[in-house]
C-alpha cells in the first residue's frame, strides 16, 4: 500500500508539473491571411492550434518546440499589414518577402515555397501583355505592382479570379500551384475546363514578427528557424526531364571548376584537424554557432585562398551556383565558396551515395531551402576519383538555383521571370 501511495503521488506530482509548465509557457499572437475569404467575412474568427492547414500547422509546432503557445487568428490582409506596423500583433504569416515590412519587422526562414504559374485561357499570353486580375492585397498583387505589371481588375477571393478567367472578363491570373489545384477541384463544373500555364517563380512564405516583439524575446526567431527544419518542410522532387537539365548544369560547371585548377589545390590541402574525435568536436562547434556566426574553424577555412577563389568563381555564374564546397575523401571540409551549415559532410546520406559512385555520376538532391546559401536549391554532388587508381579523393557539391531549374535553357540571368508555356492544365 505505501508503494501504491508512493506511486499516485509520483504520478501527481508528475502531472501537476507538467500543468505548470504548459501554464507557463508564453504566447505569441499571429494574424494569417486566407484568401479564400470574401469581404473580410470570417475576419475575426479565431483558429487555434486544430487548425488543419498545412503551413499553420508547421508554424505552430515550431513555435511551440521553441516554447510558445500560438493564438492565430485569420484577418483581411490589410488589417494584418496595418496591426504590424503598429506594433498591434506578434507577428504575420505567411507573406512572400517584404521591402515594406522591413522597416517594421524581422522575418523567419522561409515557412513555405509556393510555385507561381500564369493561367490563361490563352497559350501564348505574357504576364506584361494582356489584362490580368489578382486578389487584393495578395502576394501576388505586392509582386505585380513591384515589378510594374498592370493590373486590370482586383477581388476579395481566388475563386473569383477563376470565374472571371472563364467570363473573359480578364486573360490572365497568377496562382500558386496548389491553391489552383484546390480551386478547380472545388469550382462549377463549367470552370474546371483546361487552362495553360507559365512557370513564373518558386516564392517563398515567412513569418514576420514585429520589432518591438523580437526586441522584448531576441531569442524566439532563432529557436524557431531552428525547429522548423523538424516540423516538415517544402520539396519538390524533379522530373526526369528537370534531372537531365541539372546533370547537363553540373557538368558545364564541373568542367569550367576542374579547369582551374581549384578543385585541385584544395584537396592537397589538409583540412586542418588531426583526427576523428577533432572532426566531430570541430563541426559541433561549427554547426552550432552557423549561419549567424562563424567558428575559429570556419574563419580559417574560409581565408585559404581555394575557398576564395570558389567564391569567385561562383560570383561569376551570375546565380546560378548558389554555393559549391569540396570535402575530402571522409566528408571534411577543405574548401567552400561561403559558410556551410556543417564541418564535416561525411555522415550525409547524399555525400554516402556520391561517395559510392564513379567518376562523372551527379547524385541530385530534390528543391528545398538551404540555409547557409539562403536559396531554395539542389544539391548535386560528384565524387573526385584518382584517374589512375580510382581512389576516391573527395566529393564537389553544386547548389544550383531552383528557379533556374524550371527555366528551358537553366542559364537565363533572370529565373523569376520566365514565359515559356509549359502545357495545359486540366
Amino acid at each position: 500500500m505505501a508503494f501504491q501511495r508512493h506511486v499516485w503521488l509520483a504520478s501527481i506530482l508528475a502531472l501537476t508539473a507538467s500543468a505548470l509548465v504548459h501554464a507557463q509557457a508564453p504566447t505569441i499572437n499571429l494574424y494569417t491571411f486566407d484568401s479564400s475569404l470574401e469581404n473580410g467575412q470570417g475576419a475575426d474568427a479565431g483558429i487555434q492550434s486544430d487548425i488543419g492547414d498545412k503551413i499553420t500547422k508547421r508554424v505552430i509546432c515550431a513555435a511551440n518546440k521553441a516554447g510558445w503557445h500560438t493564438n492565430i487568428k485569420t484577418v483581411p490582409p490589410k488589417r494584418a499589414l496595418y496591426s504590424l506596423r503598429n506594433q498591434l500583433v506578434d507577428g504575420y504569416f505567411a507573406i512572400s518577402a517584404s521591402h515594406e515590412l522591413a522597416p517594421y519587422a524581422i522575418r523567419s526562414e522561409p515557412i513555405a515555397l509556393e510555385k507561381w504559374y500564369l493561367y490563361s485561357r490563352l497559350p501564348d499570353a505574357k504576364v506584361d501583355v494582356y489584362d490580368m486580375g489578382t486578389v487584393a492585397g495578395s502576394n501576388e498583387e505586392r509582386w505585380l505592382e513591384r515589378n510594374g505589371y498592370r493590373i486590370k481588375l482586383r477581388v476579395s477571393a481566388e475563386h473569383q479570379l477563376l470565374a472571371l478567367l472563364f467570363k473573359k472578363r480578364i486573360d490572365t491570373a497568377v496562382f500558386d500551384e496548389a491553391r489552383m489545384a484546390y480551386i478547380v477541384q472545388t469550382a462549377p463544373p463549367a470552370q474546371r475546363q483546361p487552362l495553360y500555364r507559365q512557370f513564373l517563380r518558386f516564392a517563398p512564405m515567412y513569418l514576420y514578427v514585429s520589432y518591438g516583439f523580437a526586441a522584448q524575446h531576441p531569442g524566439f526567431l532563432k529557436r524557431f528557424n531552428h525547429h522548423l527544419r523538424g516540423c516538415g518542410s517544402d520539396v519538390y522532387q524533379l522530373n526526369d526531364t528537370k534531372k537531365t537539365l541539372v546533370r547537363t548544369l553540373a557538368q558545364t560547371y564541373l568542367d569550367d571548376l576542374m579547369s582551374t585548377g581549384i578543385p585541385q589545390a584544395a584537396l592537397s590541402q589538409e583540412p586542418g584537424v588531426s583526427s576523428f574525435t577533432d572532426i566531430l568536436a570541430a563541426d559541433s562547434t561549427w554547426h552550432a554557432l552557423a549561419p549567424e556566426f562563424a567558428s575559429r574553424q570556419a574563419v580559417e577555412l574560409l581565408a585559404r585562398p581555394a575557398s576564395r577563389q570558389l567564391a569567385e568563381w561562383q560570383r561569376q555564374s551570375r546565380g546560378v551556383i548558389r554555393e559549391v564546397f569540396i570535402t575530402d575523401d571522409a566528408g571534411t571540409l577543405v574548401a567552400s565558396s561561403q559558410l556551410t551549415s556543417n564541418f564535416w559532410m561525411g555522415n550525409r546520406d547524399d555525400f554516402k551515395e556520391a561517395a559510392r559512385g564513379e567518376s562523372g555520376e551527379f547524385f541530385i538532391d530534390p528543391i528545398h531551402f538551404d540555409s547557409s546559401s539562403g536559396y531554395f536549391v539542389t544539391f548535386v554532388t560528384t565524387p573526385l576519383r584518382s584517374p589512375s587508381t580510382g581512389r576516391l579523393l573527395g566529393l564537389i557539391a553544386f547548389a544550383i538555383d531552383a528557379e533556374t531549374i524550371m527555366l528551358p535553357s537553366g542559364l537565363q540571368d533572370d529565373p523569376g521571370y520566365s514565359h515559356a508555356p509549359s502545357g495545359a492544365v486540366p
